[in-house]
C-alpha cells in the first residue's frame, strides 16, 4: 500500500499535522456525510464507485472528466467535472463549491443522491449489463 510513502511525503511537505490517515474503515457512509465537498481528481477512473458513494451519501461532488465519471455526472448541475490534471479548474471548481450557499450545496447534493438512488439501482444496473453482453454476442463476428 501507499500508506508508508504518503506518510513520508505529508512530513517532507510540512503538512503532516494537518493530514488524517484513516486507514481501513467500515463506515464510509457516515464518514462521508461528515464532508462538505468530495473531490475525485483521478488521471483514470473505471466506473466511479467512490463517487457514487459520496453522491448517495448527499454531498456535492467534484471530479475529472475521464472514464466512467461523464457517465454518472451527464446531468447539467450534477457536480462539477474537470479536465484531469488541470489544477487550475480543479481549484476553481472547489472555490466555486465552497462560496456556494450552504442551501443550494444541500440542493444539488440532494439532487445526486436521488439521481443515484434512481438511475444506478441493482436491477437497472443488471438489465445494462445484460443488455450489452447480448448486443455483443449478436455482432456479427462475435462468436
Amino acid at each position: 500500500m501507499l500508506d508508508t510513502e504518503l506518510r513520508k511525503l505529508s512530513a517532507e511537505l510540512n503538512i503532516d499535522k494537518r493530514v488524517v490517515f484513516l486507514g481501513y474503515r467500515e463506515d464510509i457512509p457516515e464518514v462521508l456525510r461528515a464532508y462538505d465537498v468530495f473531490v475525485l481528481p483521478s488521471l483514470s477512473e473505471g466506473f466511479g464507485l467512490a463517487l457514487m458513494e459520496a453522491m448517495t451519501s448527499g454531498i456535492p461532488v467534484i471530479a475529472s472528466n475521464v472514464g466512467g465519471v461523464p457517465e454518472i455526472l451527464h446531468s447539467p448541475g450534477l457536480g462539477i467535472m474537470v479536465s484531469p490534471s488541470s489544477v487550475d479548474e480543479l481549484a476553481s471548481a472547489m472555490e466555486r463549491l465552497c462560496a456556494m450557499e450552504k442551501a443550494k450545496r444541500n440542493e444539488v447534493g440532494n439532487a445526486l443522491r436521488n439521481r443515484v438512488c434512481s438511475e444506478f439501482t441493482k436491477g437497472k444496473m443488471i438489465s445494462a449489463m445484460t443488455n450489452e453482453y447480448i448486443s455483443i454476442m449478436n455482432t456479427p463476428g462475435s462468436q
